[in-house]
């Protein structure tokens, strides 16, 4: 059995014209986790690869370049993207539980407009239970997001350079993502990718099996029949039993213990 990947925070933001740019993290980062950093800023513009990340992606058109950065977490991870010239920049960051390996495909206009079309994406994987990220830039904000991208929808930048990023799981051997719609004031060139995140896998492990209920529920010796215990009556509670054994006062076809009994009640 396998299961959808879990896009579990998000976090977007922008950086003023510079060559420094903090990307916004999301919160509660856990170890183990797959961060996914979608990164735009002017096409004249390099991105460098900070250390502990990858460029998974890195496109440019005539306006601007793409790039996504992938880490495993540590768990308090920073990323800070250098640009070789100055360019105002925007980020969206997603974090991803999953075991497993994710894909892209990438598109890019061939003329200035307002639809923002991430391509069809067949995986080399074939059917499995993906997430699919629709992944625009562009020099507006989206009006309208790809049909059935309803989850983790975000957008952030600064003047020109925006990024808008929109997820959906579904299962199946290839995707086509709709349109994102931009505002209709400036048309302008755009960049668009689509990204499958395999499904995750189950973890096998081994773990000890009791196959005998051994000396944890079974006493050494019985000597419920001798003296006051206090006894399991009801399976409400093995630290506290719900009620108490009473004291054996009498034998009836049965042999009295042989003892002696001395200031005691018999």
């Amino acid at each position: 059995m396998a299961y959808f990947p879990l896009i579990q925070g998000t976090a977007s933001g922008g950086t003023v014209s510079g060559t420094s740019h903090a990307v916004t993290m999301p919160s509660s980062i856990v170890a183990g986790e797959t961060l996914m950093v979608f990164f735009v800023c002017n096409a004249s513009n390099t991105t460098d690869t900070p250390s502990g990340w990858a460029k998974f992606f890195d496109e440019t058109g005539d306006d601007h370049r793409l790039t996504i950065y992938t880490k495993t977490a540590a768990g308090s991870d920073t990323l800070t993207v250098t640009t070789d010239g100055s360019s105002t920049a925007g980020n969206a960051t997603y974090r991803i539980q999953t075991n497993n390996s994710f894909q892209s495909a990438f598109a890019i206009s061939s003329s200035a407009g307002f639809n923002v079309d991430p391509p069809n994406l067949a995986p080399t994987g074939g059917s499995e239970k993906y997430t699919w990220i629709a992944v625009g830039v562009g020099r507006q904000t989206p009006t309208a997001y790809p049909a059935n991208y309803t989850s983790n929808q975000l957008n952030a930048g600064r003047d020109l350079n925006n990024v808008f990023v929109a997820s959906r799981n579904l299962e199946g051997s290839s995707e086509n993502p709709a349109a994102f719609v931009l505002g209709n004031s400036t048309a302008g060139e755009w960049l668009a990718a689509t990204v499958a995140i395999e499904e995750r896998t189950p973890i096998v492990a081994n773990f000890p099996i009791i196959t005998s209920v051994g000396t944890i529920f079974a006493p050494a010796v019985n000597y419920a029949a001798q003296v006051t215990m206090d006894l399991l009556v009801a399976t409400s509670s093995i630290i506290a039993p719900s009620s108490r054994a009473s004291k054996k006062t009498n034998w009836v076809n049965e042999p009295k213990p042989d003892t002696d009994w001395i200031n005691e009640q018999r």
